[in-house]
């Protein structure tokens, strides 16, 4: 895992934004690049790209798949 690679992960973000889970996108999994790695690999901040523009999240390391 290095910054800058293609993963995928499951967002929790556009659930939160979406209403109420009615927006199809939301729970998908989605694609982005690796912005950031904890020193002690607690967690891996990836962006995402949507339609209303970039969104980032943390996740533990054992979610994210590179791709």
């Amino acid at each position: 895992m290095k910054l800058g690679q293609k993963a995928v992960a499951r967002p929790e973000t556009l659930v939160a934004l979406s209403d109420k889970g009615k927006n199809k996108v939301a729970g998908a999994v989605m694609t982005g690049r690796i912005q950031y790695i904890h020193p002690e690999m607690r967690f891996v901040t990836i962006e995402f790209e949507c339609r209303g523009g970039r969104i980032r999240e943390s996740f533990p390391p054992e979610e994210v798949r590179v791709v």
